[in-house]
């Protein structure tokens, strides 16, 4: 967490008058993001840099209150540009993430399909197998199942 100033402090880092820091803060109220508690300005290290620079460009390269704001108005563009790129990083980073997992996916459920398939075609050769072995069913019994078939063969009852 970064360090948090109280306004003397500030005054005493920026050197400039009270007056002059309040006019700051009304003036460039849009590119400065001081928090307010209990009525009292609390400023982290970018409000000081950004104040240090606003002091900069009018008392150094003497621009006016216009050209400040300009200036200031570009870099937080750039800020949002990069900011922007980040993300987009960020989120396909997240999109090769997922289209990797949704490969493995893919191939953990073919793998499965043909597993169920070697199943299947097992079961089939073996059902083959048992009807060819199973005594041939009785007319005179009613239809029985495959199942009861197997029942009576596996018991011996031939």
């Amino acid at each position: 967490m970064s360090k948090k100033y109280r306004t003397s402090e500030v005054l005493e880092l920026i050197d400039i008058p009270k007056t002059t820091l309040y006019y700051y803060l009304r003036e460039f109220e849009d590119y400065l993001h001081i928090e307010r508690v209990n009525n009292r300005y609390i400023f982290t290290e970018d409000d000081i840099n950004t104040l240090l620079r606003i002091k900069s460009l009018l008392k150094e390269e003497d621009l006016s209150i216009d050209n400040v704001k300009k200036v200031l108005e570009r870099a937080v563009s750039l800020d949002i540009r990069a900011e922007t790129q980040n993300n987009m990083k960020l989120i396909i980073d997240k999109i090769d993430s997922l289209a990797n997992a949704i490969k493995e996916l893919s191939q953990t459920q073919k793998k499965i399909l043909d597993n169920m398939n070697t199943t299947y075609n097992t079961q089939q050769k073996i059902l083959e197998i048992i009807q060819k072995e199973l005594p041939p069913a009785n007319r005179r019994e009613p239809k029985s199942s495959i199942w009861d078939r197997i029942k009576r063969w596996w018991r011996g009852e031939r």
